[in-house]
Parts: C-alpha cells; structure tokens; sequence
C-alpha cells in the first residue's frame, strides 16, 4: 500500500518535472552575436545638432558563468558606417564596450536587456572650419564614452541558435583628439580651447543571430 500511494505522487511530479525539462531552452556557456541594422544619431558640436545616419554592425561574445541565474557578462564591438552629409562628414574607426545582460527564459522566446559602457571610440569629423576671416576644409579627430543600453527578444530556432530583435542607445561625451587642414587656409586657432561639450548620441534597430556552446 506504501509503495502503492508513493507512485501515485511521485509519478505526476516525475511527469511535470520530464516536461519541463523538455521544453527548457538550451543554456549556452558561451554565446556570440552578430547584428546588423539602421541608426539614428544627433551630432552636437561647434555648427549646432546636426541629424545622422548610418549602418551598424555589432558583435558580441558573452560568458554566463553562473549556472541556472541568467546574467552574461560580455564584450561588444560596433562599425558604424555614416551616411555624408554636406559640409559635415562623420567616420567612426570602431566602439567598444565591456556590458552586462541579464534574460527571462520563456520558451523559445527570451526577452533580454543589457548595459554597457563604451570604453573607447575614434571618429573622424569632416568639416568646414571657420576662424575670423580664414576658412578651411578640416578633419577633426575625436575620442568617445558613454553608456550604452539595449532591450530586446531572442527566438530559438534550433538548440543554442536563436534570431534577434534589439533596439539599442548610447550617449556618448566626446574628447578632441587632434585637427588637420585637408584643403584652403591654414587656421592658427586653439581647437581644443572650443571643444567643449561635444556629444553623439544614437539609437539603432538592430537584428542578428546568436549561436551559443
């Protein structure tokens, strides 16, 4: 009767526990991503905000070193290819940024948020300058950081494999590097003196896939 009475309970937990089982996702230990997408960026400098846009690629390697808690630590890189602009052309040489994700798994659907910052990223300013009555063609380089933040949905397609959806945005505070003149009058002014407050800030619509070990 004993053995009897422990098979009817324990028999519908083992059934729900095998179920559950089953239909969990797949946990990868280490994960890469690769997105592409559109941004929109607001240039504000010396000639006031000036709209931008581009394509972006982004990769991405994550660790989830801690079994059953669902929080990656990673590494993310960002090529950002600028549409030009007249008088005003941007060229980024590479973001970088250290994050933290953490997901819900939900079946084959995940949602996911992430935080960055952006240790390092060079741009490259092409610009018309002017100080007092001598104008010049110049290229302005730039250093940036700044955070970064991300909320999106992951869905499984095979084990470990899953298709993006990210939408994405960055703030980032921009230190003058250095200034050429690349054609007309070459300026004698103190360009890092005026400098000041310069910000990119972007947003991005990204989709990509994940593959996970």
């Amino acid at each position: 009767m004993l053995r009897g009475a422990a098979l009817k309970y324990c028999l519908p937990v083992f059934v729900l526990a095998s179920g559950l089982l089953h239909s969990a996702p797949a946990v990868a230990f280490i994960a890469g991503e690769l997105s592409i997408g559109k941004s929109s960026a607001t240039w504000n400098g010396r000639s006031g905000s000036i709209p931008l846009s581009a394509t972006t690629v982004s990769l991405a390697a994550h660790l989830d070193p801690i079994p059953l808690i669902p929080i990656g630590f990673g590494l993310r890189a960002y090529s950002d290819t600028y549409q030009d602009k007249s008088q005003f052309k941007l060229k980024s040489s590479g973001r970088y940024a250290p994050e933290i994700m953490a997901w819900l798994p939900l079946g084959d659907i995940t949602p996911f948020v992430r935080l960055g910052y952006l240790l390092t990223s060079r741009y490259t300013e092409s610009t018309q300058a002017t100080s007092g009555a001598a104008t010049a063609d110049m290229d302005f380089s730039w250093r940036g950081t700044g955070p970064t933040m991300a909320a999106g949905i992951k869905y499984s397609i095979l084990p470990l494999i899953q298709l993006m959806a990210t939408y994405e945005r960055s703030a980032e505070a921009l230190t003058y590097d250095s200034a050429k003149v690349t054609g007309g009058t070459a300026i004698d002014h103190d360009w890092k003196s005026t400098a000041k407050n310069f910000t990119l800030n972007s947003s991005a619509i990204l989709i990509g896939i994940s593959a996970g070990i």
